[in-house]
């Protein structure tokens, strides 16, 4: 049978007809490519995407976006405090430029690729696979190849005096991993869904920051907000589409349109199959 793509419009419903012959199958979509890019504006803000892998967003805003009292979990007192160690030698100390490297509990797909384990870095963000080199001080661009690649930055800034706590939540296959980072007036949060979505979440935000994604080259990304665009009590949620449900109320026909026949006829060289496919997206 015809592998059925992965469609990524919000609320797809549709019939999709599927004509198979002997040995070949077709099956005929309306929906979009998986890697078209949508054009970039200067200020995300609502929904924005695709980025070039497949990754949109959608924030509290949208009527279907995420709720930020449902999402946001309160690890304050019973995660795990972060022990950064110093990427650079800083004269302000322990909190600044630091990261850390800690478990995620289960297999978190990114751009792609599964990881088990991230870096908390102290100015706001996660970092997969190597570790950060000399983290810039000042929020850059996103995506920007160069420099740390691979990351998500929920309110990327230079943070100083930084304190940060980590839980994996839940069980498989709805875990989730969060993170809290808190310093003066900002109270932020990032969850890592098993089954692929990244929120961020803002409690309480002041000053600047950048919050986006990029992947392990840098050239690929795709950026919710620039520098004091934040606000508090906002949920956003990063995802690149799920395939859509296994089809429903398969009939098959000798011609398209055409009355279905039962079960168990003896198929002429071409069968034309009927059904409803639910996208999730």
């Amino acid at each position: 049978m015809g592998h059925f793509g992965r469609g990524r419009d919000r609320g797809l419903r549709g019939i999709l007809i599927l004509a198979a012959s002997i040995g070949a199958a077709v099956l005929t979509s309306a929906g979009p490519s998986l890697g078209a890019a949508a054009p970039e504006g200067p200020l995300r803000c609502a929904v924005g995407g695709p980025d070039a892998y497949g990754y949109q967003f959608i924030d509290s805003q949208e009527p279907d976006g995420p709720v930020f009292a449902d999402e946001w979990e309160n690890i304050s007192s019973t995660g795990t405090a972060v022990n950064f160690a110093q990427l650079q030698n800083q004269p302000y100390g322990a909190g600044d430029e630091g990261e850390a490297l800690v478990p995620l509990g289960f297999p978190f797909r990114f751009y792609g690729n599964e990881y088990t384990q991230c870096y908390v870095i102290t100015n706001g963000l996660v970092k997969f696979g190597s570790p950060g080199a000399a983290y810039a001080w000042t929020p850059g661009t996103i995506p920007s190849a160069g420099g740390d690649d691979n990351k998500i930055c929920v309110k990327w800034q230079d943070w100083i005096g930084t304190t940060a706590r980590y839980a994996t939540l839940g069980t498989s296959p709805n875990q989730r991993f969060v993170v809290n980072w808190v310093l003066g007036g900002n109270n932020v949060e990032l969850k890592l869904h098993e089954n692929g979505d990244i929120i961020m979440l803002y409690q309480s935000v002041s000053g600047g920051g950048t919050a986006g994604i990029e992947d392990s080259t840098g050239a690929v990304g795709l950026s919710y907000a620039p520098p004091n665009s934040l606000v508090a009590n906002r949920a956003v949620r990063f995802y690149a589409g799920y395939p859509p449900n296994p089809p429903t109320g398969l009939l098959q026909a000798a011609e398209a349109g055409g009355p279905a026949w039962p079960v168990n006829f003896i198929s002429d060289a071409t069968v034309y199959l009927r059904g409803t496919v639910t996208d999730p997206d």
